[in-house]
């Protein structure tokens, strides 16, 4: 064997060895577990979200307005949400049925997504389109009442986009 052909062997082994031996020291630094290698000791999930089961959602958190009569004979919920996250979240979607006193007054949905960065407040503007014994219920209970009525959802779902996911769940 030459010198030249004996010296590009151990180059390549050098070379390799730079590539292979980190690696191996840090599959045996982390007691050869392949998801501790590669996630490291905390897991990002966690340190992301934290403990979201142990979440306190308070009602100071989410805020009503009286509806306000928009185009075409619907109403305009306005409503405030603290989001109480540590990261951003994006509310895709709300949908449903709108209720006023055991009646249902129409189908409800959020007018657009609305995105909240970390711990902020901001506004969702949710339509409710009435069906005729919705807008019978209105006409009379503003007779009656001076006033337009609170609106419940029921029935609801909600699509909220967290980094990507689209977590999807519905509500009474």
């Amino acid at each position: 064997m030459n010198k030249e052909k004996v010296l590009s062997v151990l180059l390549f082994m050098l070379s390799l060895s730079f590539v292979v031996v980190p690696i191996i020291a840090a599959f045996s630094a982390h007691g050869w577990d392949p998801m501790a290698t590669l996630l490291g000791d905390s897991n990002p999930i966690e340190t992301q979200f934290g403990d979201l089961q142990n979440l306190n959602i308070s009602e100071n958190m989410f805020s009503v307005s009286a509806p306000t009569q928009g185009p075409n004979n619907t109403l305009i919920i306005n409503a405030q949400f603290t989001s109480p996250l540590n990261f951003s979240i994006k509310i895709k979607d709300i949908s449903g049925d709108g209720f006023s006193d055991g009646t249902r007054i129409g189908s409800v949905q959020l007018a657009s997504e609305v995105e909240f960065p970390p711990n902020t407040t901001k506004n969702l503007s949710i339509i409710c389109t009435p069906t005729q014994e919705g807008l019978n219920y209105i006409r009379d209970y503003v007779r009656l009442h001076g006033s337009l009525p609170q609106i419940q959802p029921k029935n609801a779902r909600l699509s909220i986009d967290i980094y990507g996911i689209i977590v999807e769940g519905t509500f009474e």
